[in-house]
């Protein structure tokens, strides 16, 4: 992998970040707090949160924000991968994106009602990856945003084909990347022009195609690829 293809695959991959924002309450200091997102289809993450927490009232003041995804290494946190994105955070109100966050995060979808959320998209700026020691890089907006090739329709038809039909193989998927999925049904959640996610165990798992597909044929082959990739023999 290319540094940017390794950014991008990172930031994908893991759907949790610390997002970054300047403090109201101690200004000049910035704010860090733990949250969630999904990407929309221009590649840039989306976060849902509540108008009274604490860095939804930093964001009205100061749009200016970051937002921290890094791969855990328990034995040498410092030599783990990490991207900084920087970005402006802008309200949203869009129902496409409202349906691919929710299946990435169905216990999310009364939060609106109970909770009066909201959801930001994170315009990119500007991406500071660290893949470890000297391997360190601004990447641009244009470098690291790959829009998804697929329109919310067209994506959740393949989301419904599969879940629906071909549950053998996202077992099949689970099993050829290690994913423990006794006692739940793996659902696929989202698809885009290098992998998908799925919910196993009410956790996200990222898998990688092998190469980038750019329409529903594509993706369609690639996942007739991968359901028939042997399983190793230990």
């Amino acid at each position: 992998m290319t540094s940017i293809s390794s950014a991008q695959h990172l930031f994908k991959t893991h759907c949790n970040g610390i997002l970054s924002t300047h403090s109201v309450d101690l200004p000049g200091y910035p704010f860090g707090s733990l949250t969630p997102y999904c990407l929309d289809y221009q590649g840039q993450p989306i976060i849902l949160i509540s108008n009274i927490a604490q860095h939804t009232q930093n964001i009205s003041h100061n749009h200016k924000v970051s937002l921290i995804s890094h791969d855990p290494q328990p034995d040498n946190s410092q030599a783990s991968g990490r991207v900084t994105y920087i970005a402006d955070a802008l309200k949203l109100d869009d129902t496409d994106i409202a349906d691919r966050y929710y299946r990435f995060y169905p216990e999310s979808q009364g939060y609106h009602q109970s909770h009066d959320f909201d959801f930001y998209t994170l315009r990119c700026v500007k991406v500071r990856y660290i893949g470890g020691f000297g391997d360190i890089h601004w990447i641009s907006a244009e470098q690291f945003l790959t829009p998804n090739p697929f329109s919310p329709k067209d994506e959740l038809a393949m989301i419904s084909h599969m879940n629906q039909d071909h549950q053998e193989a996202l077992t099949h998927y689970c099993q050829l990347n290690q994913i423990d999925y006794e006692g739940d049904t793996p659902l696929l959640v989202g698809v885009d022009g290098e992998g998908f996610s799925l919910s196993v165990n009410g956790r996200l798992y990222r898998i990688a195609f092998s190469k980038r597909v750019y329409n529903s044929i594509d993706a369609r082959q690639a996942f007739i690829d991968l359901a028939r990739t042997p399983l190793p023999t230990y």
